[in-house]
């Protein structure tokens, strides 16, 4: 379909009809095209006249519209002459559509038209505003030089009607709002802060009628004083703007701002005004002063506020009661530093506002919108605190400003130096009772809804945002506990006590999740202890296991998790643990309660490890049962596996822990018989998940066994050799060679199964990382035989060849025959899956991760790359400068690792090193390009600094690399053609130095 060629004035006015209807996409669009190139063409400027002229607003507008598209392209090809003759046209058509009463459509256009032509020409329309309004008031475009003779401001505004007061503030609203979005060059080059400064005070005369108090302007109608408003927002925020930019401040709009305050109860400003307020408080409130934070602060006296604020915290969430909440929000964080240290019964009170909007009706988020901006302000109240306990000051405040016997500027009344200690302690106390108080409300604030309100049921957005809002509390309990000390910890362990008592039961699961929540908190100490004991040893345990209990699930969860995060006090306070473990292992039974008792049975068993060994029968038991009653998913037989597996750990001697552990994985060989008799009946996906699940128990049972990084290394009696032999060639060998079965059988049984494959890396990786002889740490010629049959095609590429990467670290910088074989067999095996790849870009991800282990040989084992045949070391070297040059980050990096440790080999054994530099000769030029390559354009700036890391290497090490650099500028691959011969020269001297 061809755009359509309009061949008159009145084609246009269709085309342009037709535009703004509903149509076919591509026709609109073909029409778009077409009446885009005529509002380009060298007719354009006729055309937008033409189009004024049409009776059709549509038309009009567009006619506006190409104006704008020719000043925004021809601008610069006018003359003086022409562009002041574009200027009476425009203020002509504006002063025209105002007598026909035109609608706004057209005339905000036409305002907006203006605005574009002042960005282009504000050098000779500086005094845009009061031009305009002298138009306004001439009815008639009269040319700028009669702004000379002009009355005052205030006169044309006060013979302006409505209609002309109403386009002349669309004009200046959108003055501010598009010089405000003119980049920060522009503006400095055009002195667009300057020259708006300059119309600043034409503009507060135009707007002060629309904010003059309500008798004074009660002939206006509301919707001239709300616009009024709205350009008194936008310009205070342009003001801003200047003020960041160029310190310029516009200092005639503050001689408003009492007016606007004045505003705010008025029922049809007051929308438009706390917006305003809430802008400038939240983003500038260095525009108001101090006599305007104490008018505003007694306004919230007043039954205007009080009616607003009842209606919020009764919970009434329209927009109106959300913008108020928001405003006196944005009102406290503006003056929060005096707040804290007020204790003045004004500040006060406004405290205790802000206290109460934590209490206001209704589920947080699902009904209480106003919640978590109130919790932030509480949160920024706590900081303020703290802030104040590592400095000196010493100030008591009041938000309704300093004394009125002469005090100016400050708000703050400063005392002797002497009496710090003691004022500080007056007004820290005070802010201290408030944020307990805050606490006390948050505390109810989260509480679950009751069974029959169905918290399940809520949509999820409502749910997240709920358990959102909960996690910020604790946040917020975690910052005060720094205030407040242990008594806020008692305080929640009160509550845990007296919900029990009550049986209250989701005062109870609050009170449990703050508990919890101040874990990270609290020294461990006599006192806090003692504190905890009261909840441990008290009847919790017993009362939620009872059957005819009716505490809802998460509250048992919420005292499951407790016992999780207090791990360490159980460490201390062994006689707790008989039945604090029989308490989690019988909810292992409920499936709801499983997830939580299992991770909190791991966190128990880890840390308390050397007091359970004597429970260990009992728990391979409870393991067995589980997994014959089929009554829970993986994720808890993992974790219950390697919590005995930390138990068995703990065994001072090596035969001690061989019959538990055959135990533990007797009960994991449930699964994978289960698995090889599905897999033999063609259950296969089944017969799949049930393998996995040994593997994953059996990589947790692994990490179980893992000593403890916490706590010095002790072997038990014997050599470490004894030791090692006895897992290896001893009674435990046994032991080693079934689970090497277990796994082997898996890996013959499902070749393709990315995830049985993860799972026996997770258990090789297990072993690398054992600081003492270990069942699982498996021989080593077993894992390179099993690595180096996996091909290409193998899933799960990228974690088996990261596992070759951790084996290779566990070597350190051994360099027995042994260890060097093997080494040069997984270095063969990942040149090949390199290799089959090809390029980087085919996979980065394994490109990474094979350049990963290249590095990884660096620079103990480098003599294995050195010694790789002539056609694979020329492949691997070259693989990793394609990295380097690619656009894949991951592989870059990996990469420009490699490199910056290949450039630094220095001082090793003679032939080896010759080795070395014979090869970086012919590398050197390669390595140069490929970083001039980067750095010239082709790396993302994210990137630099670890492309930087090998050329300042290969600058500090290498006599060649002067000339390799100056090539690789001169060269072709350079990315950038505006870079001068002389610039690469001295980029070139300056990291040369």
């Amino acid at each position: 379909m061809e755009p359509p060629i309009p061949r008159s004035l009145k084609d246009v006015e269709e085309l342009v009809t037709e535009l703004y209807q509903p149509g076919d996409p591509k026709r609109i669009a073909h029409i778009q095209e077409a009446l885009h190139t005529l509002q380009r063409s060298a007719d354009g400027w006729q055309l937008a006249n033409s189009l004024l002229q049409s009776s059709d607003e549509k038309v009009q507008f567009f006619g506006a519209l190409t104006f704008t598209v020719k000043l925004n392209t021809d601008s610069a090809s006018l003359s003086a002459t022409d562009a002041e003759a574009v200027l009476n046209q425009l203020l002509t058509w504006l002063i025209v559509y105002l007598r026909r009463g035109s609608g706004p459509l057209a005339l905000r256009k036409l305002c907006s038209t203006l605005v574009v032509y002042f960005l282009h020409f504000s050098a000779s329309w500086t005094l845009c505003v009061k031009h305009v309004i002298l138009c306004l008031f001439a009815d008639e475009a009269v040319g700028i030089e009669r702004l000379q003779d002009a009355p005052d401001t205030s006169q044309l505004v006060s013979r302006l009607s409505q209609e002309k007061l109403s386009a002349a503030l669309w004009f200046s609203t959108t003055l501010a709002e598009e010089v405000e979005k003119v980049d920060g060059n522009n503006i400095k080059h055009h002195q667009f802060h300057d020259r708006m400064k300059q119309n600043s005070q034409d503009v507060v005369v135009l707007m002060a009628p629309g904010l003059a108090n309500a008798h004074e302007g009660a002939n206006l109608p509301a919707k001239l004083r709300q616009d009024s408003m709205k350009c008194f927002q936008t310009w205070v925020l342009f003001s801003h703007r200047a003020y960041v930019d160029a310190g310029i401040t516009l200092d005639p709009l503050k001689s408003l701002t009492k007016q606007a305050i004045a505003c705010l109860p008025q029922e049809d400003m007051c929308e438009v005004t706390i917006e305003l307020f809430a802008d400038v408080l939240g983003n500038y409130s260095k525009f108001l002063t101090d006599e305007d934070f104490t008018l505003l602060f007694s306004l919230f006296n007043s039954s205007w506020s009080e009616e607003h604020y009842k209606q919020l915290i009764q919970g009434d969430y329209s927009f109106e009661s959300l913008q108020y909440g928001h405003f006196i929000i944005a009102l406290g964080d503006a003056r929060i530093d005096e707040l804290a240290k007020a204790n003045d019964p004004a500040s006060q009170r406004f405290l205790e506002a802000l206290e109460g909007l934590l209490s206001a009706e209704g589920y947080v988020v699902a009904e209480d919108q106003i919640f978590v901006p109130a919790l932030e302000f509480w949160s920024t109240f706590v900081e303020v605190m703290i802030d104040s306990l590592y400095s000196d000051e010493d100030v008591t405040v009041s938000i309704l400003g300093p004394p009125a016997s002469g005090a100016t500027g400050s708000n703050e009344t400063q005392h002797p130096k002497e009496n710090s200690s003691e004022k500080k302690n007056e007004w820290f106390s005070t802010a201290r009772v408030s944020v307990m108080r805050a606490i006390e409300r948050c505390w109810r604030k989260i509480q679950y809804p009751p069974a029959e309100e169905s918290f399940d049921d809520w949509p999820s957005s409502d749910k997240t945002g709920f358990n959102d809002a909960r996690m910020e509390v604790i946040d917020f309990l975690q910052a005060s506990y720094t205030l407040i000390g242990v008594s806020l910890f008692s305080m929640f362990a009160d509550m845990v006590l007296r919900s029990l008592q009550n049986e209250a039961w989701y005062e109870l699961e609050a009170s449990l999740f703050c508990l919890g929540g101040l874990a990270d908190c609290i020294s461990e100490d006599e006192t806090t202890d003692f504190i905890l004991e009261k909840v441990i040893s008290s009847a919790l345990f017993t009362t939620l296991a009872d059957p005819t209990c009716s505490a809802p699930t998460r509250t048992r969860q919420a005292t499951l998790a407790l016992i999780g995060k207090y791990d360490e006090f159980f460490k201390t306070h062994t006689q707790y643990l008989p039945e604090t473990l029989t308490f989690l292992f019988k909810s292992l039974s409920t499936t709801a309660l499983a997830p939580t008792a299992s991770k909190s049975i791991q966190s128990l068993c880890s840390s308390c490890r050397q007091a359970l060994t004597s429970e260990l029968g009992v728990f391979v038991q409870q393991y067995t049962d589980l997994t014959l009653a089929h009554s829970v998913d993986v994720i808890v037989k993992e974790r219950i596996a390697g919590a005995i597996g930390a138990v068995i750990q703990a065994l001072p001697e090596e035969h001690l822990k061989q019959e538990p552990l055959l135990g533990l994985l007797k009960t994991v060989e449930i699964d994978f018989q289960k698995s090889l008799q599905l897999r033999a009946a063609g259950f296969v996906d089944e017969a799949e998940a049930r393998g996995i699940e040994t593997l994953r128990c059996i990589g947790s049972i692994a990490k179980g066994l893992q000593a403890p990084t916490d706590i010095p290394l002790e072997l038990s009696e014997g050599s470490p050799t004894d030791i090692d032999n006895f897992w290896v060639t001893g009674p435990g060998s046994a032991t080693n060679s079934h689970l090497r079965t277990i796994m082997e059988s898996l890996l013959a049984a499902f070749p393709q199964s990315g995830e049985i494959l993860e799972s026996v890396c997770n258990i090789f990786r297990a072993g690398f990382t054992e600081r003492a002889p270990s069942p699982f740490i498996l021989p080593s010629e077993a894992i390179v035989d099993f690595l180096t049959k996996l091909g290409p095609s193998t899933p799960r590429l990228v974690v088996i060849i990261s596992t070759a990467c951790s084996f290779v670290s566990v070597q350190g910088t051994k360099t027995t025959g042994k260890v060097n074989a093997e080494l040069h067999r997984l270095c063969t095996w990942v040149l090949s899956l390199l290799q089959a790849l090809n390029d980087p870009s085919n996979d980065p991800e394994i490109a990474q991760a094979g350049i990963d282990f290249l590095y990884r040989l660096l620079p103990s084992h480098v003599r294995i790359l050195i010694e790789q045949p002539p056609a694979a070391q020329e492949f691997l070297f070259l693989f990793a400068l394609k990295a380097l040059r690619g656009r894949d980050p991951l592989p870059k990096f990996a990469s420009a690792d490699f490199w910056s440790s290949f450039l630094s080999l220095a001082n090793l054994d003679e032939d080896l090193q010759r080795s070395i530099d014979t090869a970086l000769e012919h590398l050197g030029p390669m390595i140069a390009d490929a970083l001039v390559y980067n750095i010239s354009g082709n790396a993302a700036r994210s990137e630099l600094d670890k492309v930087c890391d090998p050329l300042k290497k290969l600058v500090a090490r290498h006599r060649s690399s002067k000339a390799w650099l100056e090539n690789a500028l001169s060269g072709s691959n350079f990315a950038s053609d505006r870079v001068s011969d002389g610039e690469k020269r001295a980029f070139l001297q300056k990291i040369m130095k």
